[in-house]
C-alpha cells in the first residue's frame, strides 16, 4: 500500500476503527516507511497530547504509542498463526463466490419447477 493510502488510514487506526486487514497493512508499512511512522507519531502526539493537557494528567506519549503498536503487532501475530490476511481474503472471496453460485443454482432449480 502506498503512503497516501496509509496516511488516510492513520486517523482510523488511532481511533481503533480499522479492520484487521487495514491494521496489518499499516503495521507492515510503518516498519519500512520512516515518513509514515513519523506521520503516525505526530498525529498521535497531537490528538492524545491535547486530550491529556486538558485533563491535567502527566504522560509519556512516545512510550504509549510504542506500547500501542506493540499490542497491535502482537494481536496481528496471533491472528496470523492460522491464516495471513491475504490468505483470509482469498478464503472469504471463495466463500462469497460459493454462495453466489449456490443462489444461482437454487434460482435455476426453482424456475424449472
Amino acid at each position: 500500500m502506498d503512503c497516501k493510502n496509509i496516511e488516510k488510514l492513520i486517523p482510523k487506526f488511532l481511533k481503533d476503527e480499522c479492520t484487521p486487514k487495514e491494521e496489518a497493512l499499516i503495521l507492515a508499512h510503518i516498519k519500512e516507511c520512516v515518513e509514515c511512522k513519523e506521520e503516525l507519531t505526530i498525529e498521535f502526539l497531537l490528538a492524545e497530547g491535547l486530550n491529556r493537557l486538558e485533563s491535567g494528567e502527566s504522560f509519556d506519549l512516545n512510550a504509549e504509542l510504542e506500547k500501542r503498536l506493540k499490542e497491535k503487532t502482537d494481536t496481528k501475530k496471533k491472528r496470523q498463526k492460522w491464516l495471513s490476511p491475504e490468505a483470509a481474503m482469498i478464503v472469504w472471496d471463495m466463500i462469497g463466490g460459493a454462495i453466489v453460485v449456490a443462489v444461482i443454482i437454487g434460482l435455476l432449480v426453482w424456475s424449472m419447477l
